[in-house]
């Protein structure tokens, strides 16, 4: 499968970078959620979206564990 790039542009500077191989998009999706590649974006915009991703990773962390807590029997 090939590798995909996607590029950013922020504070009217372009990067591109390489995603890997994303078959779906899902990938891409996920990233463009909060990062449009199609306008330019600031460093306040950039870091925002930083924190909601990193929220949403928590988030689903804790989900997992409370899951994972729940089929081996313990309980929180």
């Amino acid at each position: 499968m090939e590798n995909k790039k996607i590029t950013f542009y922020i504070n009217n500077e372009a990067y591109t970078v390489n995603i890997g191989p994303d078959k779906d998009d899902a990938f891409k999706d996920e990233l463009t959620k909060f990062v449009p590649t199609q306008r330019n974006i600031n460093t306040k915009e950039l870091l925002a979206a930083y924190i909601k991703q990193s929220h949403q990773i928590v988030k689903y962390n804790n989900e997992l564990e409370q899951l994972l807590d729940k089929l081996n029997g313990n309980n929180r």
